[in-house]
């Protein structure tokens, strides 16, 4: 069974927000590598460029990670799914005549919905909507070199 209650916050943001308690800091965090995430070869142009998009934006909040790639990949394909149902919705409307000549819910409504709710939920982890820009604490430049939380840790010297 999953832990309960909110996620964890990383370290460098519980540091930034003000706290320096040993015992609060998480010592043993993995740190990811800097290098940027690839696209995977069987994209087509335009999840390319929903991919070129996301990770512009990601990146300039520094967060774009090459351990994120396989969920990167994933909100890119939701984006996706979510403006082809949105297409197709609009095109054909909301209703539309089942298979008995009944009016009945267009199928596409169905994708749509969960595409967008998986856009809302991976979004918000990569700092992409409003309250996960505030969870993240990423209203603020990053320090420059030296200055930034590790100095915490560091001994005077």
């Amino acid at each position: 069974m999953g832990q309960r209650g909110p996620a964890k916050r990383p370290t460098t943001l519980r540091m930034l927000r003000g706290e320096h308690r040993p015992s609060r800091i998480g010592h043993g965090e993995p740190v990811p590598r800097l290098a940027d995430p690839q696209p995977p070869p069987w994209f087509d142009q335009r999840h390319l460029e929903v991919w070129q998009r996301l990770t512009a934006e990601i990146a300039g909040m520094h967060l774009l990670r090459r351990a994120d790639e396989a969920v990167l990949v994933t909100l890119v394909r939701a984006v996706c799914r979510h403006e082809d149902a949105a297409r197709l919705v609009m095109a054909e409307g909301a209703i539309v005549e089942g298979k008995d000549g009944q009016r009945v819910r267009h199928p596409a409504v169905i994708v749509e919905r969960e595409a967008a709710e998986t856009v809302r939920r991976l979004a918000r982890e990569f700092g992409l909507t409003p309250s996960g820009r505030a969870d993240l604490g990423h209203a603020l430049p990053p320090p420059p070199p030296g200055l930034g939380p590790e100095r915490l840790l560091s001994p005077p010297g």
